[in-house]
């Protein structure tokens, strides 16, 4: 059908319909279903939190010590799958390939500080920090600091490697996919800088480039906590 045809038709049908005139939308329900779930969330968050606080009292006690470290395993599973839901603290996880071919898992690295930078060949701004976070490696390795890039070149190493060759890193470069962006909430900006707490949470993200001396601050505050 020629579309100036079927954009004509298409308007006189929305043009013929109309709304009866006794409905009215129900906004006083609409907003009493919105704050049940709402309320149902966060009741579920606060019951594996209070759950992990009475299991960790009952420590106190040597004869049920066993049974309040299994509660409290249980309680803190329960809050981070939660959290996950809402999106709220734990980060995810993913498994990609870096440049030597090998598979890296983001867990992995739970117990160290990650410093997880989205970019692409084609950024300037991305290309900028990449001296920043090979130097970061370097000073707060012993720290036990992680660097991890992943790039989100669609034509992959075909392009990063050359780049790589030109200017090497001193940390692992990860290939990401659409997949991996998602679990990060989408990727809508390069570069996207994740850092990640030893206990695996996102502590802080940044949209865009922000100054190294920023970049340091934080990773000197994270990397401070055990």
């Amino acid at each position: 059908m020629d579309p100036k045809a079927t954009e004509s038709f298409v308007g006189k049908r929305l043009a013929a319909l109309e709304a009866s005139p006794a409905w009215t939308p129900d906004q006083s329900r609409a907003l009493q279903r919105y704050r049940a779930r709402r309320t149902a969330r966060r009741r579920r968050l606060l019951w594996a939190a209070g759950g992990v606080a009475a299991c960790a009292g009952a420590l106190a006690f040597p004869a049920t010590r066993v049974l309040a470290e299994r509660c409290i395993d249980a309680c803190v599973a329960e809050t981070v799958a939660v959290g996950q839901r809402l999106g709220i603290g734990a980060s995810p996880g993913f498994s990609l390939v870096d440049q030597t071919g090998k598979s890296v898992r983001l867990s992995d690295f739970r117990g160290k500080v990650v410093l997880l930078n989205f970019w692409a060949t084609w950024c300037h701004p991305c290309t900028k920090e990449m001296p920043w976070f090979t130097e970061f490696q370097s000073k707060y390795d012993a720290q036990g600091l992680v660097v991890l890039g992943v790039s989100m070149d669609e034509d992959g190493w075909a392009v990063i490697r050359p780049m790589l060759a030109k200017a090497p890193v001193n940390y692992r470069i990860l290939l990401g996919n659409e997949g991996v962006a998602k679990e990060f909430g989408g990727i809508n900006t390069l570069p996207s800088t994740f850092l990640i707490d030893r206990a695996g949470r996102v502590a802080i993200t940044h949209d865009g480039i922000v100054s190294r001396d920023t970049f340091e601050r934080e990773l000197q505050a994270a990397l401070s906590t055990r």
